[in-house]
């Protein structure tokens, strides 16, 4: 066996390629549709909040 004084972590250009996949990934999430159940949770929450605000 070898022993490492390297530094552990990852190399520069994993880092950097990681990174890039993330924001990908983050970036298709962030632009996908709200469902609408979930519009219309938010507004039911936001009545119940709100009981005096005039439902549209």
């Amino acid at each position: 066996m070898s022993s490492k004084s390297e530094n552990p972590g990852l190399k520069p250009e994993i880092q950097e390629k990681l990174g890039q996949k993330l924001k990908e990934v983050y970036a298709d999430v962030v632009n996908e549709p709200v469902p609408d159940r979930f519009l219309d949770l938010l507004n039911q929450l936001e009545k119940s909040d709100n009981p005096d605000k005039k439902s549209d």
